[in-house]
């Protein structure tokens, strides 16, 4: 390990995609699992060995720094970088090169995504072991074509990354994960980027001019990775994060943070039953025959009415079930609310309803995917 570690957290976007979600909290700091992905992502760097963290902020800025703070809890120093335009994730980083002046190599985690525990550590492992330029994380998924996807050369080296390809014509499905580990050459390529055709600076076109003249290392982190910028991702991304609590995955310095209670096996709190893994926070109320989880997240100052089940759904803070309902892969957003007999239901991958801050559903049996702004 270099003797001086740093890191840079890309936490600048306006998550339109998750609207309303992210209406009144930017997406890096909606809490997931009792604790937010940009939480999930400083603690390991800070577990790996990182003392100072750059975070990249632009949307919601005050927001993510009260969220965040010093850093100071999570075993690190925090040092807040603006991008003052949302000019691509290769300016983004570019806003970082001073800060980063005498640390290489260092590493790039996109903060709305999530990835398996041991990624940081498997990429500055794998620079520093091959003596490469960069290494790329890399995730196997279905629909590839929705990502930059990466071909590689025959000794398994990055040659190009195709972003967001026809369908049908991707390299293959893998895809850019979301986590980098670079050394200080990758800044002669972002000052050399032009804008994509959507006038953005890409990061994946830095990438791949870099590869062109060196090694670039691909470190795969298999299907459990989310990019969650979607209702049904996010909620993807929250059971990842709970699977972490059951299987003790997790710093310490992170579950200390976290202001509520895990509920790792079958319990009975009153009349109500809660089904593992599961995640209560303060000042919640849970009525008789009330049934929660499993996978299911409630922020804090929730309730949920007597006969009603609520399963692999997040509940963020003052948002209510009102009684006799059915709940499943649900999002409510603060102080947002369903009445009494609703049914909102959905398969693993989608999502039921996502209803708005302030906001209440105004059916009782909504179509799998409304959303209530």
């Amino acid at each position: 390990m270099p003797s001086r570690l740093r890191a840079v957290l890309l936490a600048a976007g306006e998550g339109k995609r998750l609207r309303p979600v992210t209406l009144d909290r930017p997406k890096p700091v909606i809490p997931l699992a009792g604790f937010s992905l940009a939480h999930y992502h400083l603690s390991l760097l800070s577990s790996l060995g990182v003392d100072e963290a750059a975070v990249v902020v632009g949307f919601g800025e005050e927001k993510v720094k009260a969220a965040l703070g010093d850093g100071r809890e999570l075993g690190l120093k925090i040092t807040y970088l603006r991008q003052d335009r949302q000019l691509g994730t290769a300016h983004a980083l570019m806003v970082a090169e001073q800060w980063l002046e005498g640390s290489e190599p260092f590493l790039l985690i996109y903060s709305d995504v999530y990835l398996p525990p041991s990624t940081p550590k498997a990429l500055l492992s794998a620079v520093e072991e091959e003596g490469a330029e960069a290494a790329v994380a890399v995730a196997s998924v279905g629909r590839p074509w929705e990502f930059g996807v990466v071909e590689a050369d025959p000794r398994g080296r990055l040659r190009r990354i195709v972003e967001k390809p026809r369908r049908g014509e991707e390299p293959s499905n893998l895809v850019i994960a979301g986590a980098f580990a670079f050394r200080r050459s990758i800044f002669g390529e972002l000052r050399n980027t032009k804008p994509s055709p959507r006038g953005e600076l890409e990061l994946t076109d830095s990438i791949t001019a870099l590869a062109s003249r060196s090694d670039v290392l691909l470190v795969g982190v298999g299907d459990r990775w989310t990019d969650a910028g979607r209702p049904g991702d996010l909620l993807r991304a929250s059971t990842y994060l709970l699977d972490d609590v059951v299987e003790s995955r997790l710093p310490q310095t992170l579950l200390k943070l976290v202001g509520g209670r895990f509920y790792l096996k079958e319990s009975a709190e009153g009349g109500a039953e809660i089904r593992p893994p599961a995640f209560v926070g303060t000042g919640v109320v849970l009525e008789e025959d009330s049934v929660l989880g499993p996978y299911t997240v409630l922020e804090g100052f929730n309730s949920v009415g007597p006969g009603s089940s609520v399963e692999y759904s997040l509940l963020l803070d003052g948002s209510a079930v009102g009684a006799g309902s059915r709940v499943k892969r649900a999002i409510l957003c603060s102080n947002s609310s369903l009445p009494p007999g609703t049914e909102a239901l959905s398969e693993d991958g989608g999502f039921s309803v996502v209803v708005g801050p302030g906001r209440e559903l105004g059916e009782k049996n909504p179509p799998a995917g409304t959303i209530v702004w």
